[in-house]
């Protein structure tokens, strides 16, 4: 394979890492949201149920407390239903980018490698060119 067509290709297998490095922070961005809202959840739970109640309110805020935590409940649920599609998300996305980031530090060591071997083949051109000329200089 030519240098310009592994520089071509190591541009390509860069685009596809950066293309599955901005997925997966779309992805932890989507987490981050999910785990911010689970503990509001928690915060906004623990707030209202440790508030003190006047006696005479006690018995509408235990009918309403029932209802507001078994919504809160269901809620948290769904939040951690979706976190967990996200981390399954997140994984597999985790597996493409390390391919990703495979192909493009295999194509960054084989242009290196072409790079050095064509540096080589040109060196020794020169110098055989200089050996010609040191000769023809000679006679």
């Amino acid at each position: 394979m030519t240098e310009n067509e592994l520089s071509q290709l190591h541009e390509i297998s860069s685009v596809a890492f950066n293309h599955a490095q901005s997925i997966m922070g779309q992805i932890k961005n989507r987490e981050k949201i999910i785990r911010d809202r689970i503990t509001e959840i928690d915060r906004q739970f623990y707030d209202a149920t440790h508030q003190p109640a006047t006696d005479l309110h006690k018995m509408q805020q235990l009918g309403a407390q029932v209802l507001w935590a078994d919504w809160m409940r269901q809620k948290k649920t769904r939040l951690n239903r979706d976190l967990a599609q996200v981390l399954v998300e997140k994984t597999e996305q985790e597996a493409k980018l390390r391919v990703a980031l495979g192909k493009r530090e295999a194509l960054w060591t084989l242009l290196a490698e072409e790079r050095l071997r064509n540096r080589s083949k040109n060196e020794a051109s020169d110098l055989e060119r200089i050996l010609a000329l040191s000769m023809i200089a000679e006679n």
